[in-house]
């Protein structure tokens, strides 16, 4: 149970005069929300400390269960009001970018159909009127939480959350049918579209590696090693049943259910390359995160893209390093690295999922190849043969993803600068911490402003 405190985020909500909804609402409200963060934490210490050789698992009534149960009712408490209270202060208005997209694509009605139906499933809830996209299909859908607890969807990732329990409007508008009505067009009034979009696109990103691992597609296509050392020591290797030709963490691993490595990989990468000829592909080439992109999975990252098609983008964040040894973490990459090596945290999605980036002397042991001689070491490589015949490598856990148009949606945004001509000696950068502004000040003009900028405009 590695649990951290939670701690109570302060939202730019709460410094703002809300359209309807007053101060002192949000006020009382945010001190729900600290609760439920206190009590979470309590449970939590609970639940670590319990004896679980001795103590009663009852299913009318024990300890255990109440803890239990409890817990889950203050944890969702605490994510359910940090998605509220982090998507209130917007101009409001109608839904608009991708989530608009999938609203005008999946009912019939369009827009206006969605929103109809959003407010009745807020009339009809007790608790929260939740949307959400579904990983299985990528539908989106308004679902009710009658408690903080009751009637979460399992695979379904909220990017809107509705509370209409009586505390949230009450005091502004009276607690009667009439009155929630107002507050709820109160609510969208003061949404902020962007932070929705904001979510759905974490959640896209989540659907698009499932469904790359399901069919074998960019991740296994990179060679991808399988396994979490701290879980699956070397000593027995894990490799997934449906990726035929994945890699352990400690041998090459057999192929199963079919042929897999570079026929498959050639098959791939020609279809993406058909693709590519159609649009503007950013294969090749850098992703620098604006300064205003506020994700902390991007925050002042350096991308290094490594496929882009009408299917979708895949790349990988060079400049954050982790604290984990190559050595230790995947000690049958050593031959292929330095001594001293660390695991880079490539992005997050499968963050266990290992890729091994490379400069190639011999591009016939890459499985995929990025420029045009540095690419991906493919799948059934003999280690021992890789390091003879690439100048550099390193080792990345997870992966950056995009949908179908999504990194394009995120440019006509300016969530990132491109740099068309990145350097080996930055993509392989013994220093990547200044990763973000060495590749800023050498693009030179007003780049080496944005460049010299703190991470906390306010402290200029």
């Amino acid at each position: 149970m590695p649990w951290d405190e939670l701690t109570p985020r302060q939202f730019p909500a709460m410094e703002k005069d809300l359209k309807g909804i007053s101060r002192k609402t949000m006020e009382d409200h945010y001190k729900l929300y600290e609760g439920y963060a206190k009590k979470t934490n309590e449970c939590r210490r609970i639940l670590k400390e319990f004896d679980y050789a001795e103590i009663e698992g009852n299913q009318v009534y024990s300890p255990l269960r109440a803890v239990a149960v409890d817990y889950t009712f203050a944890l969702l408490g605490f994510k359910n009001h940090e998605l509220y209270f982090g998507h209130l202060g917007g101009e409001g208005g109608d839904p608009s970018g991708r989530f608009a997209e999938l609203l005008e694509a999946e009912y019939p009605g369009g827009l206006e159909m969605w929103q109809q139906s959003v407010r009745k499933s807020a009339s009809a809830a007790r608790g929260w009127c939740m949307v959400g996209y579904d990983l299985n299909d990528g539908s989106i859908f308004n679902y009710i939480m009658d408690t903080q607890n009751l009637w979460a969807v399992y695979n379904m990732v909220p990017i809107l959350a509705l509370d209409v329990y009586e505390h949230a409007y009450a005091r502004d508008f009276g607690a009667t049918p009439d009155g929630r009505g107002e507050y709820v067009e109160a609510f969208f009034r003061n949404l902020d579209w962007d932070h929705v979009n904001r979510q759905l696109e974490q959640a896209e990103a989540a659907k698009a590696g499932r469904g790359r691992r399901r069919h074998r597609g960019l991740a296994a296509a990179a060679g991808r090693v399988v396994g979490d050392s701290a879980r699956n020591p070397p000593s027995a290797p894990t490799v997934a049943e449906e990726e035929p030709g994945a890699l352990s963490c400690s041998r090459p691993a057999p192929r199963r259910g079919g042929p897999a490595g570079p026929s498959s990989v050639r098959h791939w990468a020609s279809r993406m390359a058909h693709n590519r000829r159609t649009m503007e592909s950013l294969k090749g080439q850098l992703l620098i995160a604006a300064p205003t992109l506020e994700d902390p999975n991007f925050a002042r990252t350096v991308v290094l893209v490594t496929e882009h098609s009408h299917e979708g983008a895949m790349g990988v964040v060079l400049n954050r390093p982790s604290q984990a040894p190559v050595i230790e973490a995947a000690p049958a990459l050593e031959p292929v690295v330095d001594v001293d090596a660390l695991v880079h945290l490539g992005g997050p999605v499968q963050p266990t999922a290992v890729t091994v980036l490379a400069e190639f002397d011999d591009v016939a042991h890459a499985a995929l190849m990025v420029t045009e001689d540095i690419g991906f070491m493919a799948a059934e490589s003999d280690l021992d043969e890789v390091a003879v015949v690439t100048r550099r490598a390193r080792v990345f856990a997870g992966y950056a993803g995009w949908g179908p148009a999504q990194l394009d949606t995120e440019r006509e945004r300016e969530d990132w600068i491109v740099d068309e001509r990145p350097r080996p000696d930055e993509i392989f950068t013994p220093d990547p911490e200044e990763l973000w502004s060495a590749v800023l000040e050498r693009m030179g003009g007003q780049f080496r402003l944005v460049a010299r900028m703190p991470p906390d405009p306010s402290l200029n």
